[in-house]
C-alpha cells in the first residue's frame, strides 16, 4: 500500500489526499466547538485503498488537538464511528 499524505486546507475546511490528478477529500464545518463532517468523496480510481478511513482519522486527530466534538453527518463517517466505538466520547 502506498503512503498517502493528508493535507488540511483550513481555508476551505477540507482534508485532502492527492494522487496524480485525482483528489479525495473530507469536508467539514466547524461551529461552536463542533466539527460536523458533512461529506467525504473518494474518486473511483482511489477507492479500496483505505483513503476515506485515513481522512476520517486525520479529522479525528485535528478535532482532538482543537478540543472539538464531532458530529458525523456524512453516512461514511457515521458508519465509521458506529464501527469504531473507541471514539464514542468524541461524538455529539
Amino acid at each position: 500500500m502506498m503512503d498517502y499524505i493528508v493535507v488540511h486546507d483550513d481555508v476551505v475546511s477540507r482534508f485532502e489526499v492527492v494522487e496524480l490528478e485525482d483528489i479525495a477529500y473530507l469536508e467539514y464545518e466547524e461551529i461552536d466547538g463542533i466539527m460536523d463532517i458533512t461529506h467525504i468523496f473518494v474518486p473511483p480510481s482511489m477507492r479500496g485503498k483505505g483513503i476515506a478511513i485515513l481522512l476520517v482519522k486525520e479529522a479525528i486527530q485535528y478535532a482532538v488537538e482543537m478540543h472539538l466534538l464531532i458530529k458525523p453527518t456524512c453516512p461514511f463517517a457515521k458508519a465509521f464511528f458506529e464501527k469504531n466505538i473507541e471514539y464514542v466520547n468524541l461524538i455529539v
